[in-house]
C-alpha cells in the first residue's frame, strides 16, 4: 500500500535517511529494510547508496555524508556480519534479493544456508518447486529451468531438513538422476529423504546421493499402480546395502515394496521401520518380539502383512503372560489386541499391538508421552 506521504517526501533526502535509521533502530536487515522502503515509497531506490546509509548509521556515525565516496560495498563486510545477516533472510526473501544486483546475487550465491524444506513435485500438468516460504510453478514441458533452480537451491544449501521428491512420471525421476550426476561429485547433507517415483533403480541412485549418518529418515514410495504379476524395475533387494540405509534411524518402505518375512532382519537395526511382508508366521513374529526386547531406547517397528491371519491365534503365541480369555475379549471389543510387557533391568516398557493388517511394537518409558 503506497505512504500517504506528501509528493516532494518521496525525493526528500532528510526522509529517506529517518527511515533508514528507523530500520537500523529496530534491527531490520539491510535487504529487508530496502524492499520494505521501496514498497512504502513506490519509487526505485538505489540500492548501494541505501546499504551505505544503512551501514554508517550502523556504525555510529549519526551524520553520514553521501558525497564521499563510497568505500565498501556489502559485500566488503566481515563474514561473521554478513552470516548473520543472510541467514535472516527467508527463501522468498533471499530469491527476491538475488533480482537487486549482480554484486548482491553474488554475495548471496556464497552465502550457504539451511533449509527446512524443499520439495519438487513433477506431476502431470504442472512441475512445483518449493524451497520453505517459496512456492514455484512450472509447465509441465519446462524440466530445464525448475531442475537448474533445484540444482542451484541445493548447491548453495549447507543443509536441508527434509527433501521430497515426488516424481511421479518416468521421465521426472529420469532428469532428476541425469541432473544429480552431472551436477554433484559429492554427498548433499539431507537430514530426511522422501523419494516416490516408478523405477526402483533409479529411485535407490538417488538415495545415493544422500550422506550416510547425515541422513536420519528415509521413505521410499512406488508411484506405479501395479497388478500382481507385474514384476518392478530393479531389485529393492539393493537397499540393504546401501550405507544409507545401514546408517539410518528410521526407514519407511510401506509403500514401496513387498519384502519376504526373511528380510525382516536387515531392518533390525533401525530405531523405526515400516515395512509390508508378503508372510509372517507366528514363530516369525516371535523372533521379532524377542530381537525388539534386547535392544533399548524408543523404538516403534510397523509390519503390515500381506495376507490375512489370525490375530487371536498371534495373540496367544505372543503374549505369553496373557491369559486367552483376556485376548478374546480385547478382539471382539476392539479389534486388536494390546500386549503390555515390563522390560527386564529396564525403565522402558513394550506395547505389542495386532491389528487386522499387521502388528506394531512400541518402547517406551511409561513417562514419554511423545509418539515414537
Amino acid at each position: 500500500m503506497p505512504c500517504k506521504l506528501p509528493e516532494s517526501a518521496y525525493s526528500d533526502f532528510a526522509t529517506i535517511q529517518n527511515f533508514i535509521l528507523y530500520d537500523v533502530l529496530q534491527g531490520i536487515p539491510p535487504v529487508q529494510g530496502y524492499h520494505k522502503l521501496y514498497e512504502i515509497l513506490q519509487k526505485e531506490l538505489d540500492y548501494p547508496k541505501y546499504e551505505y546509509m544503512y551501514y554508517q548509521y550502523y556504525n555510529g556515525n549519526p551524520k553520514p555524508d553521501l558525497a564521499r565516496s563510497i568505500s565498501k560495498s556489502f559485500s566488503d563486510l566481515p563474514m561473521e556480519l554478513l552470516d548473520g545477516i543472510l541467514s535472516n533472510l527467508s527463501a522468498k526473501e533471499r530469491f527476491r534479493s538475488r533480482a537487486v544486483s549482480r554484486n548482491f546475487r553474488d554475495v548471496i550465491d556464497q552465502h550457504k544456508p539451511n533449509f527446512k524444506s524443499l520439495k519438487l513435485l513433477f506431476e502431470l500438468n504442472d512441475i512445483i518447486l518449493k524451497i520453505d516460504d517459496l512456492d514455484l510453478k512450472f509447465p509441465e514441458d519446462s524440466y530445464e529451468e525448475s531442475l537448474k533452480m533445484l540444482e542451484n537451491t541445493l548447491k548453495s544449501s549447507r543443509h536441508v531438513e527434509i527433501l521430497e521428491l515426488k516424481l511421479y512420471t518416468l521421465q521426472g525421476s529420469t532428469l532428476v538422476l541425469k541432473m544429480l550426476r552431472n551436477a554433484f561429485e559429492g554427498l548433499l547433507k539431507v537430514g530426511k529423504a522422501e523419494i516416490s517415483a516408478e523405477n526402483t533403480d533409479e529411485v535407490l541412485e538417488i538415495l545415493g546421493f544422500f550422506e550416510p549418518g547425515v541422513l536420519k529418515e528415509i521413505v521410499l514410495v512406488d508411484a506405479k499402480i501395479r497388478t500382481e504379476l507385474e514384476s518392478r524395475d530393479g531389485k529393492v533387494e539393493n537397499l540393504f546395502e546401501m550405507e544409507q540405509f545401514q546408517m539410518a534411524e528410521d526407514v519407511d518402505c510401506l509403500h514401496f515394496a513387498v519384502f519376504d518375512s526373511e528380510l525382516l532382519k536387515k531392518f533390525l537395526h533401525l530405531k523405526f521401520f515400516s515395512v509390508e511382508v508378503n508372510v509372517l508366521t507366528k514363530d516369525d513374529a516371535l523372533r521379532l518380539k524377542n530381537a525388539f526386547l534386547e535392544l533399548s531406547g524408543p523404538r516403534r517397528w510397523h509390519v503390515i502383512l500381506k495376507d490375512d491371519f489370525d490375530m487371536q491365534e498371534y495373540g496367544e503365541h505372543l503374549g505369553t503372560e496373557e491369559e486367552p480369555g483376556d485376548i478374546l475379549k480385547q478382539l471382539i471389543e476392539f479389534e486388536s489386541i494390546y500386549i503390555n510387557e515390563d522390560i527386564p533391568n529396564s525403565e522402558e516398557k513394550m506395547q505389542l499391538q495386532i491389528y487386522p493388517e499387521g502388528i506394531t511394537l512400541l518402547r517406551n518409558k511409561p513417562d514419554d508421552s511423545s509418539d515414537a
